[in-house]
């Protein structure tokens, strides 16, 4: 039954007609380590106008130290989204969403990312520590790139992978910064139909 609302909600809200929030369906944000206030409340309509359905706050947590790469300044991304799903395994919330202004690192190669969502999971984690870098100052595209990266993630854990068939959908990988950037704020058709397959399951 949730998951029968909660397509029907997405398709509603991806097709320019607003409804009710799903109150089926919830998602739970969460600020590590004093993330800005105003930027979690972003967040917190973009996921909402978007997937249409309701956003809980949660109250702040610290990173534990073990979670952390280089001291206190870069934190272990897969690390992260892995104690995040065992602390709220029993959770009444669907999806949980971290938000942290420290760096991501995910590998020697990428030692600082946007963002990362578990495949067919339950977590996420947004970093505006890159996002920040990228759009320098201007608040614009920052917050133009805050809701992609946000909808992108989140589209992970809804069992989307990146998108190979249309170059302008919002879940192609973010890797090459530019072609990122260009990307739409929205999913393709394709991805679309993933993801109500998905939720059919």
């Amino acid at each position: 039954m949730m998951r029968s609302l909660l397509l029907i909600g997405i398709a509603l809200t991806l097709s320019g007609n607003s409804s009710t929030p799903n109150n089926e369906f919830t998602v739970a944000l969460i600020s590590i380590d004093g993330a800005n206030f105003e930027e979690v409340k972003q967040i917190k309509r973009n996921i909402r106008a978007y997937y249409n359905c309701n956003v809980n706050e949660l109250l702040p947590i610290t990173i534990p130290f073990e979670l952390m790469k280089n001291g206190q300044d870069t934190v272990l991304s897969s690390s992260l989204l892995r104690y995040l799903r065992k602390t709220y395994k029993e959770s009444e919330f669907d999806k949980i969403v971290a938000i942290t202004e420290k760096p991501l690192y995910f590998t020697e190669q990428f030692p600082s990312i946007r963002g990362l969502g578990t495949q067919n999971g339950k977590t996420a984690v947004i970093s505006t520590f890159k996002i920040k870098n990228e759009a320098s100052e201007d608040k614009k595209f920052y917050k133009s790139l805050l809701l992609k990266v946000t909808r992108h993630e989140i589209g992970h854990t809804l069992g989307l992978a990146h998108c190979k068939r249309n170059s302008k959908c919002l879940m192609t990988s973010g890797v090459n910064p530019e072609e990122f950037y260009s990307l739409q704020s929205t999913f393709c058709d394709s991805c679309k139909v993933q993801v109500q397959r998905y939720l059919k399951e």
